[in-house]
């Protein structure tokens, strides 16, 4: 299939990419290049609607993320601001999700990036639905007269992106022995250099099998487990065709400016309005 084919040429790309950034001795500057690397190889594999830097994600009510390796957010409705000359700050309500990106995916390192996950994930946002046809256009129904699905379509995708890791066995053990509250966790980890990639999912137990079905999907709120899938030299393949289903699924709502304009503006006035006749 074609797609297939394509999609493991950047793979390759990938990888040619990872070898040259050995050459950097620095660790700091090693991780930066890895990083830039990784956005400009998935940027061929995404459509142009979603954008990707690195910056800190903030939400109404004040909050605001940890420094985050790679924000998705959205270029076509939604709007972000410079931080500085390689950083932004973006409104939680333009993010689509994050990329954790670790060299080596340790303890330390893991424990980071769970962090900073949960600091995005923890931050609100009014929910959008299946009514929201795009981030600004929102179909006004009422609920008396019309039934509709309430489940919400803007749910993070949150990513941890290794290129190499402690033993599987070791890793396992991490994921076990997370305490964090379930929806706060990544919805997927992946290292590159072993080809697995643990994904986030709702496993239907049975009676006479330990798993009957699994449901991969972006409704954090009943994913109950995470599956490890093992795809060996087609990892990269298999990370782009997750990365574009989770992000189709996700329906972002935009800042309310109408609603902001309202609510807001008086309290910036520096003077009472005038009436000119």
């Amino acid at each position: 299939m074609k797609m297939i084919d394509a999609l493991k040429s950047n793979s390759q790309i990938l990888n040619a990419k990872l070898e040259s950034s050995k050459l950097y001795e620095h660790n700091g500057l090693r991780g930066t290049c890895r990083e830039e690397d990784l956005i400009n190889v998935i940027r061929d594999c995404i459509p142009e609607c979603y954008g990707m830097k690195a910056g800190q994600i903030f939400s109404s009510d004040n909050k605001i993320s940890k420094q985050i390796d790679v924000v998705i957010f959205d270029t076509i409705f939604s709007n972000y601001f410079k931080k500085d000359s390689s950083a932004y700050l973006f409104p939680c309500e333009s993010v689509y999700g994050s990329i954790e990106v670790k060299t080596m995916l340790n303890k330390e390192s893991f424990e980071e990036a769970i962090a900073n996950i949960k600091s995005v994930r923890e931050l609100n946002r009014e929910k959008a639905n299946c009514l929201d046809i795009t981030p600004i256009r929102h179909i006004d129904l009422s609920k008396e007269t019309f039934r509709y699905n309430e489940d919400r379509t803007n749910e993070y995708l949150n990513i941890i992106f290794a290129y190499d890791s402690v033993n599987e066995d070791t890793l396992i053990e991490y994921i076990r022995n997370l305490n964090y509250d379930y929806e706060l966790l990544p919805t997927f980890i992946y290292v590159h250099k072993k080809g697995l990639i643990f994904s986030k999912v709702y496993c239907e137990e049975s009676q006479t099998k330990s798993v009957e079905k699994t449901y991969l999907g972006m409704n954090h709120k009943i994913n109950n487990k995470y599956a490890l899938s093992k795809y060996g030299e087609d990892g990269m393949t298999a990370f782009f065709i997750l990365l574009n289903a989770m992000l189709e699924q996700i329906q972002l709502k935009a800042i309310d400016y109408t609603k902001l304009c309202n609510n807001e503006l008086n309290d910036i006035k520096k003077e009472v309005d005038v009436s000119i006749n």
